[in-house]
């Protein structure tokens, strides 16, 4: 079941879609905006046409996190989606931005 959806914005596009499930698994797909806008797809998501799921967005939401902000709070836990998810959402060295859009 699903519990929370993140869109992942660059300006005014919406770039795709970040799920969390009850069980805590993840998933990302990009917009039909996004692949139609002429922009390539984020290395991380590197097909268009791909549902990414757990590690790969995982591994998305490590790599926006600055190191300083991991050390200034050591207590975040790692499997805990949103937690992760509110650890990576607006970071100065990315011009995407992660948006809460529903709970449900």
């Amino acid at each position: 079941m699903l519990i929370r959806e993140y869109v992942l914005k660059f300006k005014n596009l919406d770039v795709g879609q970040i799920t969390i499930y009850e069980s805590g698994e993840l998933s990302f797909e990009y917009s039909n905006d996004f692949k139609l806008s002429g922009f390539a797809p984020l290395p991380s998501f590197p097909d268009f046409n791909k549902k990414y799921e757990n590690e790969s967005v995982v591994n998305f939401l490590l790599n926006r996190i600055p190191p300083k902000a991991i050390k200034a709070k050591p207590h975040i836990n790692f499997f805990n989606s949103t937690e992760l998810m509110d650890m990576g959402r607006k970071v100065s060295h990315s011009p995407i931005e992660v948006i809460a859009f529903a709970q449900f």
